[in-house]
């Protein structure tokens, strides 16, 4: 991205952004139905770029300026903040972390016991293993690539 790209579009985000604060301010009826400045701001930014009248001169690389500024957001999110003890965190967090490794191991335990059953009952042919995948596909849990699978079977 050459230099001073950003700069433009973020100058142009700027001036929209106090104009729509301007508007707010003065027209009552915007500050009753609780429209922030920014969605006024983005809706002229739709109105006035090149979706509709094509009248700001947003740059080229106006698109990756979302990618850059949300990097440089999250990296600088946790500067502000200021960093709590080990026991703080297990008195404010401990709690929700053991319920949520007693609900992940619950769920693997319940599919786990559930696919053997099953399969048991009514499938001996199938390998008992079988419920662990229920529950590895509702966690998300990815499987290995397709060439690995294949190197196994064989």
């Amino acid at each position: 991205m050459p230099q001073g790209l950003m700069l433009s579009d973020l100058a142009i985000a700027g001036a929209l952004l106090i104009f729509a604060k301007l508007l707010r301010v003065r027209i009552t009826l915007l500050q009753k139905i609780y429209i922030p400045s920014a969605v006024l701001a983005g809706l002229f930014g739709l109105a006035l770029g090149p979706a509709m009248l094509d009248v700001l001169p947003w740059t080229d690389t106006f698109t990756a300026n979302a990618g850059i500024l949300t990097a440089a957001l999250f990296s600088a999110l946790g500067l502000a903040t200021d960093v709590p003890s080990p026991k703080t965190v297990a008195t404010r967090a401990g709690s929700m972390w053991a319920f949520n490794q007693i609900a992940s191991v619950s769920q693997w335990l319940f599919a786990a016991m559930f696919g053997l059953v099953i399969t048991t009952l009514f499938w001996p042919e199938v390998s008992g293993a079988l419920g662990v995948t229920m529950s590895a596909g509702f966690m998300g849990v990815m499987a290995p690539p397709r060439s690995s699978v294949t190197s196994l079977v064989r």
